[in-house]
């Protein structure tokens, strides 16, 4: 069948309205027009080249894939690095629902997942979209920080993560520092803690933020046995 130009146009706007619009699959579209698979998908390839068609990707994430591949080939992993949103409000707010897609991306693969403990991984796993995987082990991999009151304590964010899974969760309550090297020793071979470190040691992967000495000045133990935690550190 010959078609004149502007024939042949509207010819492949219908067919990307049907594609695009309608959710029609290439086999449907190539009966209702009787055509090949092949020329469908031709024309559709036609129809963008030609600009009858635009794709708008909205991305409520904004990123500075630059700068990405600078740290990507300086450190030899995948770095993700937002840009900051003119909304200071939905700064934070942004940040920690791309962290969660991604990381949700991950414990698909996953079985044991550890986590750490702060303000960024409460805000993260906050964001988790809820789902159901009863084989999944959430568990802590290092002691509690002593912060008690805080929602963002290791104990708490397994807790919280195993809740959005449906699934199981192990908790390791000891310090998160313990000087004394026998009591140390000791501990780790405790049934109940001993269960857990054990399990962490074949964590999949690990959920952690970046730890600021903030940390350590919030917790009056560890900030008043500095010297004695961290000698190097003046």
């Amino acid at each position: 069948m010959h078609l004149e130009f502007s024939d042949y146009e509207s010819l492949l706007v219908k067919i990307c309205e049907d594609y695009y619009l309608e959710d029609i699959n290439i086999s449907e579209i190539s009966k209702k027009y009787g055509i090949t698979r092949y020329k469908a998908l031709k024309y559709i390839e036609d129809a963008r080249e030609k600009q009858l068609v635009s794709i708008s990707i909205n991305s409520p994430y904004a990123r500075n894939y630059e700068l990405e591949e600078i740290f990507k080939n300086y450190f030899k992993t995948n770095i993700y690095i937002l840009k900051s949103s003119e909304d200071l409000s939905q700064h934070d707010l942004l940040f920690s629902k791309f962290a969660a897609d991604y990381i949700q991306e991950l414990i698909k693969k996953a079985n044991v997942v550890a986590l750490s403990w702060g303000d960024t991984v409460y805000k993260v796993i906050d964001q988790f979209k809820m789902g159901a995987r009863e084989e999944l082990i959430f568990t802590q991999f290092i002691g509690e920080i002593g912060k008690y009151n805080s929602l963002a304590g290791s104990t708490r964010l397994v807790q919280k993560a195993a809740e959005r899974y449906e699934s199981s969760y192990l908790t390791l309550s000891i310090p998160l520092y313990v000087i004394n090297e026998t009591a140390r020793e000791l501990m780790a071979l405790e049934p109940s803690l001993a269960n857990t470190l054990a399990t962490a040691s074949h964590a999949d992967m690990l959920i952690s933020g970046i730890g600021t000495l903030s940390s350590i000045d919030s917790v009056e133990p560890w900030n008043k046995h500095r010297k004695i935690l961290f000698p190097s550190m003046t």
